[in-house]
């Protein structure tokens, strides 16, 4: 029999946190932090995020939302506006995980792995981060944790460990929850992309257990969007674009949105 599966281990959030706490040597923090900034004085985007967004955050069932935005332009509204979402989120104190994807500018210095493989391991770390926060004072689960964080050292054949951790405390936490990433175009890579389908799929299975809210938002496409259903996706790429020294046509503030 499987040595995990033979007893029921009790574990603390605080040694989850402080076993976690360790993971941020491989990572590479992208946050959004920056992104907030640039909606601090009011920001307007399509109007269509903003619609699309409401009616996301207001239904009472489980949701995915990929707000596709244009490639061929400098503006980040969908960036910005899943940077909104987590603050909103903050403010209103429901539990939400969140991660920017970015282009690594350099190589932790505990990172065995290629470039493509950097941002993909820091966002898995980075989600067992934050969930890690997220789970009650103690619970019981034959999944050793805290022997899983352990193993986790940024190589490539950590992976499928780390997701399922991702898997198993996600188990254990609240009823309702945002998740919230940006940018997995950044990722695309044929070696990733397996991972990122599992990640998806990890996600989503969140369905069947709680009110969970999934946002990615995008430059563009990536590979593992071809799968979400068509209802589940806002393409900007086809709405009305910004003309230089004119108003956005139809636009909305962020600051419009609101749970509740």
């Amino acid at each position: 029999m499987d040595e995990n599966s033979s007893c029921t281990l009790v574990h603390r959030r605080e040694e989850l946190e402080n076993k976690s706490q360790r993971l941020e040597e491989y990572m590479e923090i992208s946050d959004a932090k920056d992104l907030a900034m640039e909606c601090r004085d009011g920001l307007h985007v399509t109007g269509e995020i903003v619609m699309r967004l409401q009616t996301w955050i207001s239904a009472a069932d489980s949701q995915t939302l990929w707000i596709i935005g244009n490639p061929s332009t400098s503006e980040r509204e969908a960036s910005v506006a899943a940077s909104h979402i987590v603050a909103i989120a903050e403010a209103s104190n429901i539990p939400c995980i969140s991660f920017f994807c970015r282009p690594a500018l350099h190589t932790p210095s505990k990172a065995p792995r290629s470039g493509h493989q950097i941002q993909l391991t820091t966002l898995l770390y980075a989600l067992i981060r934050q969930l890690s926060m997220l789970v009650p004072e103690s619970f019981e689960d034959s999944h050793d944790i805290t022997r899983a964080l352990e193993s986790l050292q940024g190589n490539p054949e950590s992976i499928p460990v780390a997701l399922e951790v991702i898997r198993t405390l996600f188990s254990h936490t609240s009823r309702l929850m945002l998740c919230v990433i940006d940018g997995l175009q950044v990722l695309d890579h044929r070696d990733n992309n397996p991972y990122i389908d599992q990640l998806l799929e990890l996600l989503r299975a969140q369905y069947d257990k709680k009110v969970f809210k999934l946002l990615l938002t995008t430059s563009g496409l990536f590979a593992g969007g071809t799968e979400l259903p068509v209802q589940e996706r806002l393409d900007c790429m086809v709405l009305p674009m910004k003309m230089p020294g004119r108003a956005l046509p139809g636009g909305k503030l962020l600051q419009s949105l609101y749970f509740g």
